[in-house]
């Protein structure tokens, strides 16, 4: 079997793996990144977020007529808005005189638009193994309804094995064209490299990102001047164009080891709230998106749920200890009793998530 043909089918795998996790198995979803600037923000703790990017290009090289590149990349979000993860590609070859790739890092998300602050701020460290370099990301982003603006930098202390430093910079947009009907954002990205030793600095991509309803997959179709998915396979510039596909999802990890609310659990610390709650906290539904993501209130408090798109939205438990419908412009609302996590999607969009967090 050819080689594209493998990752071909390591991609359907993957496809029918996510499908068989439950429907809050919900995707860490692509609407919010460009191919080349992935996504650095909030994620539900204790969720293992995966992505499956598949890139391929026509250009011959060795005597092959159409080669391809298959990334992994896994991310494990932590409370305290950090998480950690990895990104391997066993057939990259953005190190010089190397085969195979391995990023490493850690991400501090520390600022939140949805909390409050004008903008969304990630920091992520990371090293790559085989060029032996440390590097940085600083993802600065801000929403303005629809459109969203990302900038970032980036640092590498051995950039692309070459032995020296290397440093880049530029921009991202995600234009999500009809926000509160269809899960879908049109995206691109432009980067440019400072090492003089390259023939070409200018870094790109472009894409069509899906959030596939009654799935919990989100997919992206990308045309790109990159291989891979890591800093510095997503900074290097080639000669070569490629085109793809990009699968993500994330697995409730949290859930097996205790960490979440059981749904016993989630029944008792719930209720209907009385006719004038003593204190309210509100999370809008907009643009197939629960903001904030992440609500930390004390007990007592009554949440209440306002859908601002125009279909149908659910509030369900992840345990399924509460589940409630909200149409269009109408709200649904909960009084938290008990101190705890309790993490929760939408029915029909699962690669919408939420926690509320009572303490």
């Amino acid at each position: 079997m050819p080689p594209c043909a493998r990752r071909f089918l390591f991609v359907l795998t993957a496809v029918a793996v996510a499908q068989g996790f439950p429907a809050d198995a919900a995707a860490q979803s692509l609407l919010r990144q460009t191919p080349n600037i992935p996504d650095g923000l909030a994620a539900i703790p204790w969720n293992l977020s995966v992505q499956l990017p598949l890139r391929l290009t026509d250009t011959p090289a060795d005597g092959v007529a159409l080669r391809d590149v298959t990334t992994l990349s896994f991310i494990l979000a932590l409370p305290l808005r950090l998480s950690v993860g990895g990104r391997y590609s066993p057939s990259s070859t953005v190190v010089k005189r190397e085969i195979g790739e391995l990023e490493l890092f850690g991400r501090f998300l520390a600022f939140e638009q949805d909390s409050g602050s004008p903008v969304d701020a990630a920091l992520q460290v990371g090293y790559n193994t085989v060029a032996g370099s440390l590097d940085g990301e600083l993802r600065v982003s801000r929403r303005f309804g629809p459109l969203e603006i990302i900038g970032i930098g980036r640092g590498m202390t051995d950039a692309f094995g070459e032995g020296e430093a290397g440093l880049a910079a530029g921009a991202g947009v995600v234009l999500r064209p009809l926000p509160g009907s269809i899960p879908a954002a049109l995206v691109g990205d432009a980067l440019w490299l400072f090492t003089p030793n390259l023939d070409e600095q200018l870094v790109w991509s472009a894409g069509l990102q899906l959030a596939l309803p009654l799935t919990p997959l989100s997919l992206s179709l990308l045309v790109a001047n990159t291989q891979t998915t890591t800093l510095q396979g997503s900074t290097l510039p080639s000669d070569e164009l490629w085109v793809g596909l990009e699968l993500a999802f994330s697995i409730p990890t949290g859930a097996y080891f205790g960490l979440h609310s059981t749904k016993g659990e989630s029944r008792e610390a719930t209720r209907v709230p009385p006719a004038e709650p003593a204190r309210t906290e509100r999370v809008e539904i907009e643009g197939f998106a629960f903001r904030p993501l992440r609500l930390v209130v004390p007990r007592g408090t009554t949440v209440v749920w306002t859908n601002r798109d125009k279909v149908v939205h659910t509030v369900t438990a992840e345990d399924g200890g509460f589940d409630g419908t909200v149409p269009p412009d109408r709200s649904f609302q909960l009084t938290f009793e008990r101190p705890g996590s309790y993490p929760y999607f939408c029915e029909p969009h699962p690669f919408m998530r939420g926690v509320v967090v009572v303490k």
